[in-house]
């Protein structure tokens, strides 16, 4: 493989529409390793936004899925924000993580909004938002709409470009009543668009009087501080200056194409046309680039085809067509024309689904804690190596006897093959993941060692995975104030077809201690009258297996991932801080951190193990109520399940509903609560499909007295979804 890195920087049309190149046809994809890294996981297509806005279209009809774009291309995909770009040294620092390095560098980052001194000035007072980023002005319009004292206000666009006509006259079929000012330059509205928007009841002002009421700002572009400063040739707006091969004056290996860029003597608008029609030549390009090749010239052409739609009141649509200087119409033939172009531009990313394997014919191996092997193999294992306390009560986390400073420590080891493609996100999630054993067990973490496997890759691509999963892996412990020690790296001897930042395996051992030596949590101790209390939510198996089959929606998994790389190391703290205040010695009575085997599952390890507690000491069994309306799920997750989805190790799972059965004349051991009117039978599987799901950090479950239960809720984020009750015959 070669030893080149390719950093794609930006998640515009071009750079879309080059994954989409390369997912459809993999041997023209570069060799070595590629990364995408974009602010946001999906980009809105721009051509759409108006229709967005005027009600023609549902704004996830708009969307590229840019991480499913780049796992189909096997691109690595990271989520994060660019804040400096360093050229000498060939690396981009991101925002709250580790910079990343590379040998080619291709930027396709758009703009923002252009706001200078004068408008500063106008806009004083003013409640008001930019044109991009496309999803926070969206809201921010729908924010106008729940809002009557804002509603009754007049509404301003500014601008003069053909941005600021369209978002005008989408405006007005949205809002047919509305007061709706376009504030403009008089020299640069042409008089058929200034009629148009006349006949259309907005309002033209091209004064420089104060506006009066919420502002919509489509000004211009600007290019974000840390590019102009990166030392380019660039113009006068601070656009990168390129040859007609895309390349950056004086540098070879950095390509730049879209708002960002221009090609020298070609001083082109900033236009959606331009990026998408650059995209072939641009991958073209990179690939030569990549191999070593003369990079060739773009032939671009002197004017470039627009379409600029104009919806009415009565349901008429119609468009004009612009050819440089000239213009025809309006008239609806146009219209069909425009919506016919945007829908086959973005059916090439819808097909993207198509090319994943039907869920109901293929086997998925899921990675993250789902690929954990199955509770009756383990439990077997263990039983036939003569391991019968580890097969039978279980602790995620061992205690080790005192060392020589007689302090007592606490050990455990996790890991899995890469979640996601993002060796820095990867590395942390593992070490959250390994770290839960600890503080279900009340301790904290003060050491880890890493076991890290690695691709069979050149020397220095290695080397850059293994700087971003230790990154990742230290802003976990940093975090706790515990150190990473030590540990081992391998090269893989197995093949691998997809981004070799997939081939990562890591495990981790993590040391913890206890803040009271006396109080160290367990499996064991639920107590007659607990409630169960959760700490997240639910459904992270079911969320990752849809991303592998293309049906997970970006901004569910975007949740999920902003809620698992969350350290749940503070929980501790506020539960020891609470203890201090609360009338039992003890809080937390028993406590499990809910992974591999699904809520049911490590909810079965403490039910059990307490009960064979109790046994002992001749008392009455426990049960479980859960309260089927007090389980929090992920948004999204019941949607998969019932498009059929389900993690590869749920079927193994499978067996933990036994515990919803009666066993020998007694009442199950985990009893479901639901209101009458939500025990359907689709509601049911629904439930039970959640209680069995795999979880890759997921929630801690602590079982509690009744009297801290309120407080506990209040602090969050903890939830209540069950109670403990003695067992009876039924």
């Amino acid at each position: 493989m070669s030893s080149n890195h390719l950093l794609l920087a930006g998640g515009g049309h071009a750079h879309a529409l080059v994954l989409l190149k390369w997912a459809m046809h993999p041997k023209r994809k570069p060799k070595g390793l590629i990364t995408l890294v974009s602010r946001d996981s999906t980009n809105i297509y721009s051509g759409m936004f108006p229709g967005v806005i005027s009600g023609k279209y549902q704004f996830n009809e708009t969307f590229i899925n840019l991480r499913q774009l780049a796992d189909s291309a096997g691109v690595t995909f990271v989520k994060g924000e660019i804040t400096n770009l360093d050229l000498k040294n060939n690396h981009v620092s991101l925002l709250d993580r580790s910079s990343i390095n590379y040998t080619h560098l291709s930027l396709n980052i758009g703009s923002g909004t252009c706001i200078d001194y004068r408008l500063e000035d106008l806009l004083k007072g003013v409640n008001y938002v930019s044109i991009k980023p496309f999803n926070k002005c969206f809201s921010w319009i729908k924010s106008q709409e729940s809002d009557p004292n804002q509603f009754s206000k007049p509404f301003y666009i500014i601008g003069s470009g053909l941005a600021a006509i369209e978002i005008a006259l989408a405006l007005r079929k949205r809002w047919p009543s509305r007061i709706i000012f376009l504030k403009a330059h008089p020299n640069k509205l042409k008089n058929f668009y200034k009629q148009a928007l006349v006949q259309s009841r907005i309002k033209l002002t091209f004064s420089n009087d104060l506006i009066s009421g919420p502002a919509l700002l489509c000004t211009g572009i600007q290019i974000p501080k840390w590019l102009i400063k990166a030392g380019f040739c660039v113009t006068k707006k601070g656009r990168i200056l390129t040859d007609k091969t895309f390349q950056a004056k004086g540098f070879k290996n950095v390509f730049a194409v879209g708002d960002c860029a221009v090609i020298e003597g070609n001083y082109k608008p900033p236009s959606g046309v331009w990026p998408v029609r650059s995209a072939n030549p641009l991958a073209l390009n990179l690939e030569r680039n990549l191999e070593g090749l003369r990079a060739r010239d773009y032939k671009y052409q002197r004017f470039s085809l627009e379409l600029v739609g104009i919806p009415t009141l009565d349901n008429s649509p119609k468009a004009w067509l612009l050819w440089g200087p000239f213009s025809i119409g309006p008239n609806s033939l146009f219209w069909h024309f425009k919506n016919n172009i945007d829908q086959a531009f973005m059916e090439k990313f819808r097909n993207l689904k198509s090319m994943k394997v039907d869920i109901s014919k293929s086997e998925f191996q899921c990675r993250g804690c789902a690929a954990k092997i199955s509770s009756l193999t383990l439990k077997n294992a263990l039983e036939k190596a003569n391991f019968f306390e580890l097969a039978h009560y279980p602790e995620d986390a061992a205690l080790i006897d005192g060392n020589e400073s007689n302090e007592m420590l606490i050990q455990s080891i996790d890991g899995f093959p890469a979640l996601i493609s993002d060796p820095w996100l990867n590395g942390r999630l593992t070490a959250l993941h390994a770290c839960s054993d600890i503080w279900a067990r009340g301790c904290c973490v003060i050491s880890a060692q890493a076991l890290v496997i690695l691709p069979r890759i050149r020397p220095s691509l290695q080397e850059e995975l293994l700087i971003n999963c230790l990154n990742g892996m230290k802003s976990v412990f940093e975090q706790q104030s515990a150190k990473l020690i030590g540990g081992h790296t391998y090269e893989s001897r197995n093949e691998f077809s997809e981004s070799p930042s997939l081939g990562i395996d890591i495990s981790i051992v993590v040391n913890g201690k206890p803040n009271d030596k006396k109080n160290i949590w367990s499996k064991s101790g639920l107590q007659e009258g607990d409630d169960l209390l959760i700490s997240r939510p639910l459904g992270t198996g079911v969320i990752f297996a849809g991303n592998m089959r293309g049906i997970t929606l970006a901004n569910d998994l975007d949740n999920v991932l902003d809620q698992i790389s969350k350290s749940q190391h503070i929980l501790l703290h506020n539960l020891n801080k609470q203890s201090l205040g609360s009338k039992s010695s003890r809080i937390v009575h028993a406590s499990t951190d809910i992974t591999g085997f699904g809520l049911l599952g490590h909810l079965g390890e403490m039910i059990n193990s307490t009960n064979a507690f109790r046994a002992k000491h001749f008392l009455k069994p426990l049960r479980v109520n859960i309260d089927v309306r007090g389980l929090p799920f992920y948004p999204g997750a019941k949607s998969l399940f019932l498009q059929g989805c389900e993690s590869s190790l749920a079927k193994a799972n499978r067996r933990f509903l036994s515990l919803l059965l009666p066993q020998n004349g007694k009442s199950p051991l985990v009893n479901l609560i639901f209101s009458d009117r939500e025990k359907t039978f689709k509601e049911d599987l629904l439930v039970k499909e959640l209680l069995i799901d795999p979880q890759t950090c997921g929630p801690l479950l602590i079982g509690c007295s009744p009297n801290d239960t309120s407080v506990l809720i209040d602090q969050g984020p903890w939830m209540k979804i069950g109670s403990i009750t003695t067992s009876s015959s039924i």
